[in-house]
């Protein structure tokens, strides 16, 4: 089988197999839209935190991550395709894409539980249908969320998102 030497076109393959944009990659990894664009063409290689949320919004199997990050880092040739065939099928990528569009976060989330355990409360509610957070700007109402909706994208059939209202 012939395949090509080049991670950004391994990217690239994996992206167009989700049906993602480049676009949207870049929300998914948290990363600018030109980064992507480098990366694809092979103008810049991912740091190691960028290739392992590369790993995770291209679906690569847990089994092939790190040779999907040692390959983005350069510490490692490709000698063989970086994905697997089997894991390109349209019916794999259905059960292992997460179905949301939750930007990722660096930093880890301290704090807040009480917060955070009355939303989720608030969510399970059958009687609530909107949530109202305020507060003044500034105070991680955005983070508190996030943090919540990435805690329950599996009760969601039919997903979690986010959207913008800024």
């Amino acid at each position: 089988m012939d395949f090509n030497q080049s991670f950004g076109y391994w990217v690239r393959r994996c992206r167009k197999a989700l049906d993602m944009t480049q676009k949207e990659l870049a929300q998914q990894a948290n990363y600018s839209l030109g980064m992507i664009k480098k990366i694809e063409a092979d103008e810049r290689r991912p740091s190691r935190q960028m290739a392992e949320l590369l790993a995770v919004c291209l679906a690569v199997p847990d089994n092939e991550r790190d040779a999907f990050i040692a390959i983005a880092r350069g510490l490692k040739a490709v000698e063989s395709p970086l994905i697997s065939e089997a894991s390109l099928a349209p019916q794999t990528l259905l059960t292992i894409w997460p179905r949301h569009n939750l930007p990722f976060s660096a930093n880890g989330f301290v704090g807040r539980s009480s917060e955070l355990i009355s939303i989720k409360h608030a969510l399970k509610s059958k009687h609530q249908r909107v949530i109202n957070i305020l507060g003044l700007g500034g105070i991680g109402k955005t983070r508190l969320v996030l943090e919540v909706a990435w805690s329950q994208t599996d009760l969601f059939a039919d997903g979690v998102w986010f959207v913008p209202l800024g």
